[in-house]
């Protein structure tokens, strides 16, 4: 069952650390070439890509969300519908990022999930998925609880300095790196 934990402003407050995490991780990882913060770029902002972190001619496009809950849950939220009232599709079907990081501050944990994967996942699921609706102020959001034993995902640790050891990247070609 999911839990109703943040409000809106703390839910907003939870991403940007998770965000500032997450950029401070690449960083510190040195493994690409650069990393493009794309968080307030009008081209990339309603394609949900929050970071793309560049090696060679290839690229992986991160989104990131924050989830103090994760590691208690072990659960993911799909969100299916962002303004279910006006019919806006939510993130999980709108984003084009390649991976999906969750942060959970309490743990200093990323979860990261190729959405590719997630959405297949859900997709296949969707049907023996539970449900939500959550309802704020001017809207309500809709989508699945989506748990972690279904999911190929990999866990890293904050402090962790082994990202290109455990995520590749696909270059124009398709060849991995």
């Amino acid at each position: 069952m999911i839990e109703h934990i943040h409000t809106v402003a703390e839910h907003i407050e939870l991403g940007e650390l998770a965000e500032e995490r997450w950029l401070a991780y690449l960083k510190m990882a040195k493994y690409y070439d650069r990393i493009d913060d794309v968080r307030l770029d009008p081209e990339w902002l309603p394609k949900g890509v929050d970071f793309i972190a560049w090696k060679g001619d290839g690229c992986i496009r991160y989104e990131v969300k924050g989830d103090s809950h994760i590691h208690r849950t072990h659960q993911i939220v799909y969100e299916d519908m962002e303004k279910v009232e006006h019919g806006k599709p939510g993130w999980a079907r709108t984003s084009k990022a390649d991976m999906l990081c969750i942060y959970c501050p309490p743990r200093k944990l990323f979860y990261i999930v190729e959405m590719r994967h997630f959405r297949v996942m859900v997709g296949q699921n969707w049907h023996d998925l539970e449900t939500f609706e959550a309802k704020h102020a001017n809207y309500t959001t809709a989508g699945k609880v989506v748990p972690l034993q279904i999911l190929d995902y990999r866990r890293i640790w904050e402090n962790e300095l082994t990202l290109h050891s455990r995520l590749r990247i696909k270059d124009q070609h398709g060849n991995h790196h």
